[in-house]
């Protein structure tokens, strides 16, 4: 039989059990909880993680989208300048294919015509610092000679094709220039002219003396003293110098062929020799054009003013006015078949005709002339100018306005010379003024001054021409008898 104790331990027993399986369930219970809320945690996290990826997706298709954007446009840009470049590659082969044939073209035409160096010139488009041949020197001193010093410096300024007048001026710099004839510029003329057209090579021989202040000094080409006389014949210290010119007639150019520097002739040479400085220039005149004909001239005429060496210059060539005839010509020292005109200077003429009219007051025509132009009287008067000038002085307008009392009453030498006095005097204003006061007054007497007045005016023009309006032609025939018949 059981007893008490052993009876209770069982229930005891299985209390404790109990109590661990309720611990176990407890801890279960936490665990459980625990888990649940890892869980929960876990779950909350990947949440948070989910959102984030979220957002870094939605910034990286932005991204992307900018950058697809971008990608676009620099395609575009690609394309476009891809484009571009064959456009401009095109155009650049077929510049360079231009290019080559202009070059070639260029050669074809201009190799002939310019020198090698020119060409370089014009492929660099500056002439600075460029060493010019022999050949391009030559050409630019024919051009310079032909064209003139400010037609020529004007051509290279604009097509730099020739050197500088500076350069050609230090190219000649060693040719010596000495007093005499110039047979240095001879051999520059006769370069020039294979260039020359035919009607170009005929040329005047033109003289003319500079006043200079006499003394010495060093030359320094020659490296000596000059200041002495060096034309034969004359002595001392030289107070002027003579000069003498070839220039052409149907182009304008001209050379200094000759200068001398003159004075007074040798007393004892001027007892023993008749016109001692008119045969020394004479012998001068004729070796000068017997030169310029070797080279290939053609001296058709001497003028000079009337100085008193040049008219012991026509004395010796028997030129002048005798017994009613007028002797103007020599046999030519180089073309014995041809005649040598001898002739003064129309500019010179024009001037002593005024100061003849103011020193003689009056000037008489011939009766062939008084009758074949009809005229009542045979007397210009310088008084019908002066008559002329109180006239207009009443008038506002004038029609005589370059005319001056200072013109016809002239003060001094200085303004005797000057072509702009005469020139005041004889005009055309002057001519239409004198025609004018003459029917005013009911005075034929000042129609023969108005028509002498014409007459030199007319000469005066024709001889000082340059154009070619005035030129003397015989496509009108009668204008051109008319000139011929003024001029003769």
């Amino acid at each position: 039989m059981e007893t008490p104790e052993t009876m209770e331990t069982p229930e005891i027993t299985e209390t404790s059990e109990t109590v661990e399986i309720s611990k176990m369930i407890e801890t279960q219970k936490i665990n459980t909880e625990i888990q649940s809320s890892d869980i929960q945690i876990v779950d909350s996290m990947e949440d948070e993680s989910i959102d984030a990826l979220k957002q870094q997706l939605l910034l990286k298709k932005e991204e992307l989208a900018a950058l697809q954007l971008k990608y676009d446009t620099l395609q575009k840009m690609a394309n476009f300048t891809s484009k571009s470049y064959y456009s401009v590659n095109k155009r650049y082969k077929s510049m360079v294919n231009k290019l080559k044939r202009l070059q070639d073209h260029r050669k074809q035409k201009f190799g002939t015509q310019l020198h090698k160096d020119q060409r370089i010139v014009i492929d660099l488009k500056t002439a600075k610092g460029r060493k010019w041949s022999t050949e391009t020197i030559t050409d630019g001193l024919i051009y310079k000679m032909k064209w003139g010093t400010q037609g020529y410096s004007d051509f290279v300024k604009k097509f730099p094709i020739f050197p500088s007048v500076q350069t050609l001026q230090r190219t000649v710099e060693h040719m010596k220039f000495e007093f005499g004839i110039l047979h240095e510029v001879f051999d520059i003329i006769q370069c020039r002219i294979p260039h020359m057209a035919p009607y170009e090579i005929y040329c005047i021989l033109v003289m003319d003396e500079i006043a200079i202040k006499s003394g010495e000094m060093y030359d320094c080409s020659s490296k000596r003293i000059i200041g002495s006389s060096t034309f034969p014949g004359h002595v001392g210290l030289a107070k002027k110098v003579l000069v003498i010119i070839s220039a052409g007639i149907t182009i304008r150019w001209k050379y200094t062929v000759a200068y001398y520097l003159t004075n007074k002739t040798d007393k004892e040479t001027k007892q023993t020799e008749w016109n001692v400085t008119g045969n020394a220039l004479k012998n001068i005149i004729s070796e000068i054009i017997v030169k310029a004909e070797n080279i290939g001239l053609k001296v058709t005429c001497v003028i000079s003013d009337m100085g008193s060496d040049n008219l012991a210059l026509w004395r010796a060539w028997d030129i002048g006015y005798r017994n009613g005839e007028i002797k103007c010509t020599i046999p030519h020292p180089a073309r014995s078949q041809d005649k040598l005109y001898i002739m003064p200077d129309p500019v010179h003429v024009f001037k002593n005709i005024r100061s003849m009219l103011e020193r003689q007051k009056v000037i008489y025509l011939p009766e062939l002339i008084v009758n074949s132009q009809g005229l009542s009287h045979h007397i210009v008067e310088i008084k019908h100018l002066e008559e002329l000038i109180n006239h207009e002085k009443k008038f506002t307008f004038k029609i005589a306005t370059k005319l001056r009392k200072s013109s016809l009453q002239t003060k001094n030498n200085f303004s005797a010379m000057k072509v702009t006095t005469a020139r005041s005097v004889i005009c055309h204003r002057t001519v239409i003024g004198l025609n004018v006061y003459a029917k005013t007054t009911g005075n034929p007497k000042i129609l023969t001054t108005a028509y002498f007045i014409s007459l030199v005016d007319r000469w005066f023009t024709l001889v000082t021409n340059r154009s070619g309006k005035l030129a003397l032609s015989k496509n009108k025939e009668n204008v051109y008898n008319k000139a011929m018949k003024i001029l003769n």
